[in-house]
């Protein structure tokens, strides 16, 4: 099974940037990789523009970097198939992280809750944000009729 999905290298090196879908590997990696290194799990977080290491494991060869591609885009007989697992927003963007050694399966629904829960706290602070800016519009709004009011007022007064 081949892919064009480009490959970074170990844990710690930085892959190419996902642009709009930054904050969520940055979130994700806050959030899940103290679990994964604590687990001895190998974690990845995989893009169309490519693949991070969020975390290193000795049981996933794919995460030292010692071979050319992962193993859940090339699977050998008698290896165990990494847990993957969707991670998606209302916006669209998300990717796929992956979970690769021994426990992978065990863990992944509570990996699963977790990036849930990462995801809908960042789409409520995004929410936030748009109302924000839509309240601050609304007063700049209602700043120029009391503007405009107070304006006409003091032109009736001259009269």
């Amino acid at each position: 099974m081949s892919s064009s999905v480009p490959q970074s290298g170990p844990a710690g090196e930085v892959a190419p940037p996902v642009e709009a879908g930054t904050w969520i590997i940055e979130e994700l990696s806050q959030a899940v990789t103290p679990l994964a290194t604590g687990s001895r799990l190998a974690l990845a977080y995989q893009t169309p523009e490519g693949i991070r290491w969020l975390a290193t494991s000795p049981h996933c060869p794919c995460s030292q970097g010692h071979v050319p591609m992962p193993c859940w885009l090339n699977p050998q007989p008698g290896r165990p198939c990494p847990a993957t697992l969707p991670v998606t927003s209302e916006s669209g963007l998300g990717g796929t992280l992956v979970l690769c050694g021994s426990g992978a399966s065990t863990l992944a629904p509570a990996y699963q809750r977790i990036i849930e829960h990462v995801i809908r706290r960042l789409e409520l602070e995004n929410d936030k944000d748009l109302l924000q800016e839509e309240l601050s519009i609304s007063w700049e709004c209602l700043e120029a009729v009391y503007d405009i009011t107070a304006n006409l007022r003091t032109l009736e007064n001259a009269q």
